[in-house]
């Protein structure tokens, strides 16, 4: 009886997991670039402002271990790019964090690295 309680919860997980898969978007975790060249971007432009555990380093920050990270990857390449203000967040997010030698190759591993650290959302 236990084994058969065992083998149902264990079914249960898996289609929970391909459920949360789905509804995060099969890019999440294809993710294209380099996470590993993303970390060292992050850790050069990113962290003053993002923090290494990416919560924010000050108040208005937003925290990127939250719902931030369910945005796609594009819309977050985007708001690199071009900067972002959220809604009702009295501090904006520079075009490139404020290091206009980022390339789009650059970005792209940043979100990979993104993805890597903090999750999809």
């Amino acid at each position: 009886m236990r084994r058969g309680a065992a083998l149902a919860g264990a079914a249960a997980m898996v289609v929970a997991l391909a459920a949360a898969e789905i509804a995060h978007g099969a890019d999440c975790h294809d993710e294209p670039g380099n996470w590993r060249a993303g970390s060292a971007i992050f850790h050069q432009t990113c962290v003053r402002c993002h923090g290494e555990d990416g919560h924010g380093t000050r108040r208005g920050m937003p925290d990127l271990t939250s719902g931030v990270m369910a945005y796609s990857s594009s819309s977050l390449a985007a708001h690199i790019e071009h900067g972002f203000r959220g809604p009702g967040r009295p501090l904006a997010m520079p075009p490139k964090g404020d290091n206009p030698a980022l390339s789009a190759d650059d970005i792209v591993n940043v979100v990979a690295y993104l993805h890597h650290a903090f999750g999809c959302g």
